[in-house]
């Protein structure tokens, strides 16, 4: 027999709000046991113990569907010891809540049940979930699945003096554990355009760093396969401002002196940050240039180099082939004079070393 929890105290769940309820009854052995019907208006966790049994007797508590038929959960514990059922990220609908006789004749029981709506993000770019981002990891989690296809969350990066931005980002299951089913993760910009996507491959999840330009983006979260795949998921999520040391124009560029000794500038250049800019002013000099990866190890992308002088014209050009060895300028002569070193790429980060020497001929 199916019993509607609101004919027994219960309410059906609402989205903004979660209930905690009490049922108190009486089963016998000759009678088909009670189901008490629970209605859910959202994704809901659900804690559901039952307890105050009879001396001698054992009283199961079920989680059935909504067609009353199949257990999806459930608690037998050994003689008439409290019975507990705790299910996470229940989807919208219609669940019934059965206790089970196992041993006796009769008993009474309590039945309690407490439901939490989980928060709903937006499902749309327009209805977004909004995230204060910083360097401090912020968890998000919810549901992905036919009844909730795609979750977007929204968050900027960068700033003043800070034109690029690194965002940190980590999939898995709810709590940490393993995914259900596979998903896919896109990194949007203002414009929707997708920046970075990636989908992951079995129950493990991922981790990646993307560079972003300072600006607005989304995150959007969907099952790989709408039909077949659906989880629980938490994201872990940071973003890093990284500042721009050398100037992005000749007329914005760093200042730097230099002389016989080596002197070491580490930056990077990419999106939001695509041109570095170093000047310099030297009686006639010998000049040496190398350009590296960080602690002279391979460059991580494509990048170009030029020389050019007080009036902008190009003294020396350089680009690498991709990733890989460095560039180098040597025992160049320049004349007395203000020079201008510019570091290009059309990569989406690089992470450099210049090493610059200029020694007085």
């Amino acid at each position: 027999m199916l019993k509607s929890l609101s004919h027994s105290g219960f309410s059906p769940l609402s989205f903004n709000r979660g209930v905690s309820k009490e049922i108190r009854g009486l089963l016998e052995k000759d009678k088909q046991p009670k189901a008490f019907r629970v209605r859910f208006a959202a994704r809901s966790n659900l804690i559901a113990r039952l307890g105050n049994t009879r001396f001698n007797t054992n009283v199961n508590l079920e989680l059935l569907d909504s067609t009353g038929e199949t257990v999806i959960a459930a608690s037998r514990r050994l003689a008439n010891r409290p019975e507990l059922i705790e299910v996470k990220g229940l989807a919208p609908g219609t669940y019934f809540l059965r206790p089970v006789l196992a041993r006796g004749k009769w008993s009474r029981f309590r039945l309690r049940a407490n439901t939490t709506p989980i928060p709903d993000s937006g499902n749309t770019a327009s209805t977004p979930r909004f995230l204060d981002l910083t360097s401090t990891p912020t968890q998000v989690g919810e549901f992905i699945g036919a009844e909730d296809r795609s979750d977007y969350y929204a968050f900027s990066v960068g700033g003043f003096g800070f034109p690029t931005g690194q965002l940190s980002l980590a999939l898995t299951g709810e709590n940490s554990d393993l995914l259900t089913g596979n998903v896919t993760i896109k990194i949007r910009d203002s414009s929707l355009r997708v920046v970075r996507q990636r989908t992951s491959n079995g129950r493990v999840g991922f981790r990646f760093e993307e560079p972003l330009a300072a600006g607005n983006y989304f995150i959007q979260v969907e099952p790989a396969n709408p039909t077949r795949d659906e989880t629980n998921y938490q994201l872990t999520l940071s973003t890093t401002a990284i500042p721009d040391r050398a100037g992005n124009t000749p007329n914005a560029a760093q200042i730097v002196s230099l002389d016989a000794s080596n002197s070491l500038f580490q930056d990077f250049v990419g999106v939001g940050d695509q041109q570095d800019y170093y000047k310099f002013t030297v009686p006639k000099s010998r000049f040496n240039l190398r350009l590296t990866g960080p602690n002279g190890n391979l460059l991580n992308g494509e990048v170009t180099l030029r020389l050019r002088d007080n009036v902008n014209t190009i003294l020396e050009e350089q680009k690498t082939a991709g990733s890989g060895a460095g560039l180098a300028i040597e025992n160049k002569t320049l004349a007395a004079g203000t020079y201008i070193v510019q570091v290009s790429t059309t990569a989406r980060f690089v992470n450099y070393s210049l090493v610059m020497a200029a020694d007085p001929s």
